[in-house]
C-alpha cells in the first residue's frame, strides 16, 4: 500500500471513533509498527466497535518504530484535502505528510492507546447478544475493501469463544469486533 491509499484508509476508519474529544485515545485513528514486520497497524474505537488493521508498508513500519501516532479530527481534516502522491518525511517528534499544497505533521503520541486485547469481551457461558444495527452498517462501510457490489458481512460466533469478528468481503487484513449490548434474555 501506498501513502495516499494509507491515507484514504485512515480517513475512511475515522468516522468509527468517539466523537468525546475528551476521550483521546478513542477519539482518533491510531497508526503504530508491528514489530520486526513491513506492516502498519491501524486501531480505531469508540468503547462500543473496534476495528484493527494490518497493512503491507515498505518504509513507513522503519520511519514509525516503536512508537505511534494518534490521528485526531483536525488531522483527518487536512488529510481528506490532500491530492496527489502523499510524501511522508520522519522529523525527530513526529511524520509529515506532504500531500501538495497541503502539509500536516502528526506529531509521535505520548499518550497510550487502549489495550484492545484486553477489551475484547470473553464470555464463559451462553449469552444473548444485541448490536445496535447502526454501529454494524458504520463497520461494514468504513471496511469496505474493494469495489465489488455484493454486501456481505459475516458474524461468527462460537461457544467456546465468544468474540464474534465481523469479516466483509474483499478485506483479509482487517479484523473489527463489534462490543455487544448486554440485554435480558
Amino acid at each position: 500500500m501506498n501513502n495516499t491509499e494509507l491515507i484514504k484508509r485512515i480517513v475512511a476508519l475515522f468516522p468509527i471513533a468517539s466523537k468525546d474529544v475528551i476521550r483521546v485515545a478513542l477519539s482518533c485513528v491510531d497508526l503504530s509498527a508491528a514489530p520486526g514486520r513491513r506492516e502498519l497497524i491501524l486501531r480505531v474505537t469508540d468503547g462500543h466497535r473496534l476495528i484493527t488493521e494490518r497493512i503491507e508498508h515498505e518504509t513507513l513500519p522503519e520511519l514509525i518504530g516503536d512508537k505511534h501516532l494518534m490521528f485526531l479530527k483536525e488531522d483527518i481534516a487536512l488529510l481528506k484535502m490532500m491530492k496527489g502522491d502523499v510524501e511522508v518525511i520522519k522529523r525527530a517528534d513526529s511524520l509529515v505528510f506532504n500531500g501538495g499544497s497541503i502539509v500536516r505533521a502528526v506529531l509521535f503520541s505520548t499518550t497510550d492507546y487502549p489495550n484492545t486485547e484486553v477489551i475484547k469481551p470473553k464470555y464463559e457461558d451462553d449469552i444473548s447478544i444485541s448490536f445496535n444495527p447502526r454501529y454494524l452498517y458504520e463497520l461494514m462501510k468504513a471496511l469496505k475493501c474493494d469495489d465489488s457490489k455484493t454486501e456481505m458481512v459475516t458474524i461468527t460466533f462460537s461457544k467456546s469463544n465468544s468474540r464474534a469478528p465481523i469479516k466483509v468481503k474483499g478485506c483479509v487484513k482487517a479484523e473489527c469486533l463489534l462490543m455487544p449490548m448486554r440485554g435480558e434474555k
